[in-house]
């Protein structure tokens, strides 16, 4: 009888040092929430930045060279010439003005 009775104590000594160790870890050692999807967002935002800044790099070359197609097409009154030279131009406003349209479209 005592035995049964000291097994029973000692199996509640065991529970309250189990859960007095475990609040005592809690606080000594606080668990930061990790999210894998903070992670992937922030890859994919990291990503579109790149593009957007190399499509907008891409813009300015394809603007210098409209213009620079217009000035040659204006000066020798080469109509056909300035109409394309016309499209580079507004090809490369939009390739430069393409990460606002982005940014608008996300948010």
């Amino acid at each position: 009888m005592k035995n049964t009775k000291k097994l029973k104590v000692m199996k509640k000594m065991k529970e309250i040092c189990s859960v007095v160790a475990g609040t005592v870890t809690g606080c000594l050692f606080p668990v930061k929430q990790v999210s894998a999807a903070d992670s992937v967002v922030s890859g994919v935002n990291n990503l579109t930045s790149l593009v957007t800044t190399i499509i907008a790099a891409v813009g300015t070359v394809v603007l210098a060279q409209g213009i620079w197609d217009f000035a040659s097409a204006y000066r020798s009154h080469d109509s056909g010439t300035q109409t394309q030279a016309i499209r580079g131009i507004v090809s490369g406003l939009i390739m430069i003005s393409a990460s606002a349209v982005i940014s608008l479209i996300r948010g």
